[in-house]
C-alpha cells in the first residue's frame, strides 16, 4: 500500500488533485494507494510525516508552494526541507490571481496600487495563515511596489475566501482556479492574473505583465514528493509511474475543467524551481521580517 500525505485540511484543490492522479496511479499499477490529509503547522506536519518515513516508496508528499514558503520561513523545524525530501514531478502548474470584493475602489492593478499607497495600510488582505503561501505572495507584491496593506490571517483558504465573499476583507491571491467561479458569477472582481498570457478560460482578466509588473510571476506548482532517503532508480521509477498517470488522457481532461496548466518535470527539474522559489521567499521572509506564530 502506498500512503500519499496531502499536509492541508480536507476539501482542498491539493487534495482533490492528489486523489485524482492517486486513482489512476493505482488503476495502472494494481497497488493500493490511499490520500490521507494530515494539516497543521503550516503544512510542515504532514511533511515531516513523509521526510521521516522509510525510502522504501510507500509514504509520499502532495503539496503546492507551501513547501518552499515554509522552508523560508520555518527556522527550527525537525527535519530539513531542502535535504530530507526530493522532488518527483509536479502534476499542475496554477496561475494566481489577484482579486478584490466587488465594490472594492479600484478595478486595474495600478488603481489598487495607487489606492493603497494613497490609504496605507488601510487595504485588508486575508490568507490561509501568517507564512502561507498567499501570505507571502502578497507580501511580495507588496515589496516589488512598495504599498502597505494590513494582513488578516485565517486558519486556512477557505475561511480566507468566505470573508472575502461575505465583505469583510478587501482582497486576496490565491490560485484562478480557486476563484474562477466566483469571478465568472461577479462576486470577486479579478485584477490581474499570472503567466504569459492570459487564461482562455478567464480572457477578461489581463496578466500581471500587462499591468504593469512582468517581474511578477507567482504561479503554485502542484506535485509530489518523497523521502531523500529512496534510493535514486526507485526515485526514477516512482516519477515515471506518477508523469504516465498525470499525462494520462482522462487525468489532463479532467485537470482542464479549471483554468490550470498539466505540467510534469524531471525531478531535476523539479528541484531546481522548488529551490528557486525557497530563495525568492527567503528573500521576501526577511525583508517583511514575517515570523511564525
Amino acid at each position: 500500500m502506498v500512503k500519499v500525505i496531502v499536509p492541508f485540511a480536507p476539501g482542498s484543490y491539493t487534495e482533490n488533485t492528489a486523489r485524482l492522479v492517486a486513482a489512476k496511479l493505482q488503476s495502472q499499477t494494481g497497488r493500493p494507494i490511499i490520500v490521507e490529509t494530515r494539516p497543521g503547522a503550516g503544512s510542515t506536519i504532514g511533511t515531516a510525516a513523509v521526510a521521516k518515513s522509510d525510502g522504501d516508496g510507500h509514504t509520499l508528499l502532495f503539496i503546492d508552494n507551501s513547501f518552499p514558503a515554509a522552508a523560508a520561513l520555518y527556522k527550527d523545524l525537525p527535519f530539513d526541507p531542502l535535504r530530507d525530501i526530493v522532488q518527483l514531478t509536479p502534476v499542475v502548474e496554477a496561475p494566481s490571481m489577484i482579486y478584490v470584493r466587488p465594490d472594492f475602489p479600484a478595478d486595474t492593478l495600478a488603481q489598487l496600487v495607487r489606492y493603497a499607497r494613497d490609504n496605507p495600510d488601510k487595504v485588508n488582505y486575508g490568507s490561509g495563515g501568517i507564512g502561507s503561501s498567499g501570505h507571502l505572495a502578497i507580501a511580495r507584491f507588496a515589496e516589488e511596489t512598495g504599498i502597505r496593506m494590513t494582513h488578516v490571517p485565517y486558519g486556512g483558504v477557505a475561511a480566507a475566501l468566505n470573508d472575502l465573499l461575505a465583505g469583510r476583507t478587501d482582497l486576496g491571491l490565491s490560485t484562478a482556479a480557486g476563484v474562477a467561479q466566483y469571478i465568472k458569477a461577479g462576486r470577486l472582481k479579478g485584477l490581474a492574473i499570472t503567466g504569459a498570457q492570459r487564461h482562455p478560460q478567464l480572457s477578461s482578466i489581463p496578466t500581471f505583465a500587462e499591468g504593469g509588473y512582468p517581474d511578477y510571476d507567482m504561479t503554485y506548482l502542484f506535485g509530489f514528493m518523497g523521502p531523500a532517503s529512496m534510493p535514486g532508480a526507485l526515485t526514477e521509477a516512482i516519477h515515471d509511474a506518477l508523469v504516465r498517470a498525470a499525462s494520462s488522457e482522462d487525468v489532463i481532461e479532467k485537470l482542464n475543467v479549471l483554468p490550470v496548466y498539466p505540467l510534469t518535470l524531471s525531478t531535476t527539474q523539479y528541484r531546481d524551481r522548488v529551490r528557486r522559489e525557497y530563495e525568492i521567499w527567503r528573500r521576501v521572509v526577511q525583508h517583511a521580517n514575517i515570523t511564525p506564530t
